[in-house]
């Protein structure tokens, strides 16, 4: 059986889904004969890594993604708790998806998965702060949403004081502050 979809799909889904460098060999021969090797001939076995069953929750997800797109804020109940953020990124960590969004001025995260009543204000729109412009952020900010981390960050000296809470400063240049070691833990 062959298949019409292009090869820049494929690569492109690997690096979407992280298993871009899974094979000591990512190209595409390689991988077709990973492929076409009936399982009890193959040398190879990929065991998967587990995670959320996000189906249930795929109602909470679309929202949030138009949330995020059109910059709308949303209300939930979170842990018991009323919240009203402004989302900026799903960002899946560990086999876990969270909502990366800023509430009361801070970056925190949610498990989508504990949040209830979820409710899209479609009224209003905002702008993204300065804390959640750089989407690269997130990935050091959430690196390790489960159990702290040490990590040395390179940041804008107008981030600084805001990134971990963080107040240490190494070395300082006209625009760059170098932070080290800082603890990232969730929210």
């Amino acid at each position: 059986m062959r298949s019409n979809i292009p090869a820049k799909y494929l690569y492109a889904y690997a690096r979407l889904s992280g298993t871009e460098h899974l094979f000591p060999d990512g190209s595409l021969p390689y991988l077709l004969e990973q492929l076409h090797t009936p399982e009890p001939q193959r040398t190879t076995q990929v065991h998967p890594v587990s995670h959320e069953d996000m189906q249930a929750y795929a109602q909470e997800f679309a929202l949030l993604q138009a949330a995020i797109t059109h910059k709308h804020p949303c209300h939930f109940a979170y842990k018991s708790k009323a919240r009203l953020v402004y989302p900026y990124k799903l960002i899946h960590q560990n086999g876990v998806w969270y909502l990366a969004a800023e509430e009361d001025g801070r970056l925190k995260n949610f498990s989508i998965s504990l949040i209830q009543a979820l409710q899209l204000d479609r009224t209003q729109q905002f702008a993204p702060s300065v804390n959640t412009r750089n989407t690269s952020m997130a990935k050091r900010m959430y690196g390790s949403l489960k159990t702290p981390q040490k990590c040395c960050c390179v940041l804008l000296r107008k981030l600084r004081t805001t990134f971990c809470g963080v107040r240490c400063c190494l070395t300082s240049s006209r625009d760059r502050t170098v932070m080290a070691p800082c603890w990232s833990a969730p929210m």
